[in-house]
């Protein structure tokens, strides 16, 4: 039994450091350890990159950073 404690101790304490070391460079409010590898090549409507999901059009940049949808290609089975 104390050996479980123990164990339980240790990955709570794991946790907590991980999420303190992954917050620290991120504000606040916009910290999601579970979206870490979102796609950062969005941009903003004055063609920069967006800092924060809010700021982002819904399409990625293009190559003069502007915002540009995403072609819709219908599959068709035959």
């Amino acid at each position: 039994m104390k050996s479980f404690i123990v164990f339980s101790a240790v990955v709570v304490a794991v946790i907590v450091v991980r999420a303190a070391h992954l917050r620290g460079d991120e504000p606040v409010d916009e910290f999601r350890p579970f979206d870490l590898r979102e796609d950062k090549k969005k941009c903003n409507e004055n063609g920069q990159k967006c800092k924060f999901s809010w700021d982002c059009c819904s399409a990625a940049c293009s190559s003069d950073n502007k915002c540009e949808e995403p072609e819709h290609k219908h599959l068709h089975f035959g």
